[in-house]
């Protein structure tokens, strides 16, 4: 049978476990959620600015090229046929972000482990940027390592608070567990009030 302390340290401690484990799941999708978000907004603002590069009669080409190598990201030109005339990785297919920008000015979506943002252009064209999230989940791996780490801390000092605290919650139910059993052994002489009384009145019992 498992004791009266050790059930309550256990039942803490489950609380305490679940509570951490959902309040960092929420943190992780939270920061995911506000990095992914943060990331997109860099690259929407990097593709207005391509496009001022192509309102100043700069071939498409070399618009591409030049902003690729500055913002470090796949850079996809579209006239406004739908027609791709530059794309720094060449082959590339066209995302639901370019329907989307041409009907709602931006356009953006992640896939093979790249968000894409899509920008419309004054004469119905889109700059698409796509940039890898791997510095993202970086960032996210290691605020989740140490999420974890301040976690666990937390947990095992709970669980030494607890065992505190529940050594004297349960120290008069084993003096009385301790007499119930003397009685139950024959000792009918056995005075209750002083045996449970003793622990009762102790300092902090």
């Amino acid at each position: 049978m498992i004791p009266f302390r050790i059930k309550l340290v256990l039942g803490f401690a489950a609380m305490v476990a679940t509570a951490e484990l959902t309040t960092v799941a929420a943190l992780d999708r939270a920061i995911a959620h506000e990095l992914e978000a943060q990331l997109g907004e860099r690259l929407e603002e990097q593709a207005r600015g391509s496009i001022s590069w192509l309102s100043q009669g700069r071939h498409p080409a070399q618009v591409a090229q030049r902003m690729s190598g500055i913002v470090a990201a796949r850079v996809t030109v579209v006239d406004e046929g739908g027609a791709v005339i530059a794309d720094t990785n060449a082959g590339g297919v066209l995302g639901p972000e370019v329907e989307e920008a041409r009907a709602h000015g931006t356009g953006r979506d992640v896939r093979d482990g790249l968000l894409y943002v899509a920008v419309s252009t004054q004469h119905g064209g889109v700059i698409r940027l796509g940039a890898p999230l791997k510095g993202v989940e970086r960032t996210i791996s290691l605020m989740r390592e140490r999420l974890l780490f301040a976690s666990g801390a937390v947990f095992l000092l709970a669980v030494i608070v607890a065992l505190v605290v529940a050594r004297q919650l349960a120290r008069p139910l084993v003096a009385m567990q301790n007499v119930a059993h003397k009685i139950a052994g024959g000792a009918y002489d056995v005075d209750v009030a002083a045996h449970v009384g003793v622990v009762l009145d102790e300092p902090g019992g």
